[in-house]
């Protein structure tokens, strides 16, 4: 029996170079948006709060979509998690590399399902399992949402290829209901109805049927699209996002080939691989222009000259880039490698079609292009493995970036790096490196600011929230937030609480804010306000265990010592070993006249 035959083997054979080429992402390290989105996200630490991650209205400071984006799937599986692995990274980490190998798995049977050819399916999911640019997807837990959405993607485009095929209305059925999920993990499967539409026409003409034949088969997902679409410009707190408008027809020509090129080049010679990179311009963009004429010119080629095969594959990997195209600008990184996880499996499936279908069989080219797969496949594994060791170190990972690819950005972000380990020096020079390239860069402000923070340098670091405030026009919340924490420390008070409102006005999520303004009132002897302030702190973070501690002491100080034992009851809830609350109760036992209570 052929492998190619035997599905088990082939199914087992995609799985493994999945495992093995990023089984060495899983390390004991958070980068950058995982540490706020895991290791400091309280709402993950209990799974009873699973419902709440569906509401469009969720308060979770940790999600930075503004309101554009709908991710509820990835935090769900924070969550569970969190409920195995607790803060080990290294747990999150394995569920990342295992979810890549699932994403595999789908993407192998969606090609088997829809073709047939058990040779292809099994080089474009063995292509896919180890292509090297999908390190930023495994690698950085928070990109988990990259490999959810093509997993679910891909499930229900192979239960779809399979209604093609066989008519199975289990199998649309299927199809529908593995659909959701991929929507609920990122805006990529927006391309989904699309997509089965284009898989339908190749199924049809493949079998030698009208190509509109089961088209009503569509109608549900493109209904899923529409629903899904009215619910972001609707529900979402964030609205529609009106981005990249304005750009001169000829500028917005030039980004849109230079960024399809710029992928382009990465699919086809993952080599220099950056976390963060500029798009090339003007004449350095040659091969990027040369490249997206190349590929789009592709499809009509393939199509009229008869290989509708090839056309078909190269045709869906333009769909599903749609979403990163910057056809809609993606303004602060708009080339970012984690976003081509998606259609590097559709370019995966034309390496692998033109490998296997244009060679004759049993010539001497099919045996060197089954040659070239093999080699192709080690050099994607071990460039791909080797990429992953860059993810050990978080100051190594943008010391090399800036390396390669010196930007405001990466500077900036080498500079918290550093902070977080207490290098100051090095970390405010990066600052001012950023700052140098980028004078109006709000967030190297904030990093220079909290820098000079640190080292009690309060003036210097007044003035730097200050640019980051000014050059934002006021919408650096977390700036402002941290203006009016040094407004609280120097005295100025009324300043800090006009900054905490507008801090709540702008990110109303902002627990912090609540606590910080609580404080505040505290320290202005304004108990009652005070309360209030920790009371809205609490509800959007019951983790808070200062929180707790500063309201029962303030209903301890206005004589209200049951509404203090409440508190402190409530805090051993949460935090069973609290000593001031446990010392409190023994005190004063819930269930005691307060007037006779023992202080």
């Amino acid at each position: 029996m052929k492998i190619t035959e035997n599905k088990v083997l082939c199914a087992a054979l995609v799985f493994l170079a999945a495992f093995f080429a990023y089984a060495n992402s899983v390390n004991p390290t958070f980068h950058w948006e995982d540490e706020y989105l895991v290791r400091d996200n309280v709402h993950i630490r209990r799974l009873t709060n699973l419902p709440a991650f569906f509401r469009p209205g969720y308060i979770n400071v940790y999600e930075s979509g503004a309101g554009h984006r709908y991710r509820p799937l990835r935090t769900v599986t924070l969550a569970l998690d969190y409920a195995l692995w607790k803060g080990d990274p290294r747990g999150y980490h394995l569920s990342n590399v295992l979810l890549n190998c699932g994403a595999a798995l789908m993407f192998w049977l969606f090609c088997l399902a829809l073709t047939g050819n058990g040779l292809l399916a099994l080089l474009a999911g063995l292509l896919f399992a180890l292509h090297p640019a999908h390190a930023e997807s495994v690698a950085w837990v928070k990109n988990r949402s990259d490999i959810l959405c093509a997993l679910f993607y891909f499930a229900s485009a192979a239960a779809f290829a399979f209604y093609a095929r066989h008519g199975k209305k289990t199998a649309l059925a299927a199809s529908v209901l593995l659909a959701a999920p991929a929507f609920l993990a990122k805006e990529m499967a927006l391309t989904l109805p699309f997509a089965l539409a284009l898989a339908l026409v190749y199924s049809n003409l493949e079998a030698g049927k009208d190509w509109k034949e089961k088209w009503e088969a569509l109608v549900p997902f493109f209904a899923l699209l529409a629903a899904y679409v009215v619910f972001r410009e609707t529900a979402m707190a964030g609205g529609p996002a009106a981005i990249g408008a304005g750009a001169a027809p000829l500028a917005r020509a030039q980004l849109l080939a230079v960024t399809a090129g710029e992928y382009l080049k990465t699919l086809l010679w993952p080599v220099t691989l950056s976390i963060d990179r500029a798009l090339p311009s003007g004449g350095a963009a040659a091969l990027q222009y040369g490249l997206a004429a190349v590929f789009i010119a592709g499809v009509p080629g393939l199509w009229f000259s008869g290989r509708r095969r090839g056309a078909f594959w190269l045709l869906l990997f333009w769909v599903l880039y749609v979403p990163i195209s910057n056809l809609v600008l993606i303004e602060g990184r708009p080339f970012a490698e984690q976003r081509l996880y998606l259609p590097s499996a559709a370019f995966c499936a034309f390496i692998a079609w033109a490998l296997t279908e244009l060679p004759r069989p049993g010539s001497r080219l099919a045996r060197a292009s089954l040659g070239f797969a093999l080699a192709l496949g080690l050099f994607w594994g071990a460039r791909g493995a080797y990429r992953n060791l860059d993810w050990k170190s978080e100051v190594g990972l943008w010391q090399k970036t800036a390396a390669s690819s010196p930007s405001a950005r990466v500077y900036n972000n080498l500079a918290v790096a550093l902070l977080r380990e207490n290098r100051y020096e090095e970390g405010i020079r990066n600052a001012q490196e950023s700052l140098r390239l980028d004078p109006a860069f709000v967030d190297a402000w904030n990093t220079l600011g909290a820098g000079y923070h640190d080292l009690k340098l309060y003036d210097r670091s007044i003035s730097a929230f200050e640019k980051a405030v000014y050059f934002s026009d006021g919408r650096a919340y977390k700036s402002v937030m941290n203006l009016a924490a040094l407004y609280s420390l120097k005295g100025r008070w009324q300043e800090a609480l006009a900054a905490y409102q507008s801090v709540l006005k702008t990110a109303p999520w902002m627990d912090a804010a609540y606590y910080n303004m609580g404080l505040a009132l505290a320290q202005q002897k304004r108990p009652d306000e005070a309360l209030r302030a920790f009371s809205e702190a609490l509800a959007l973070n019951p983790y808070n265990a200062q929180a707790y501690l500063m309201m029962g002491r303030i209903l301890d100080e206005k004589g209200d010592r049951a509404g203090a034992a409440r508190v402190y009851a409530d805090l051993l809830r949460i935090e069973p070993g609290n000593q001031q609350a446990s010392a409190y109760l023994q005190a004063n036992p819930p269930g005691i006249d307060s007037s006779r209570a023992t202080p």
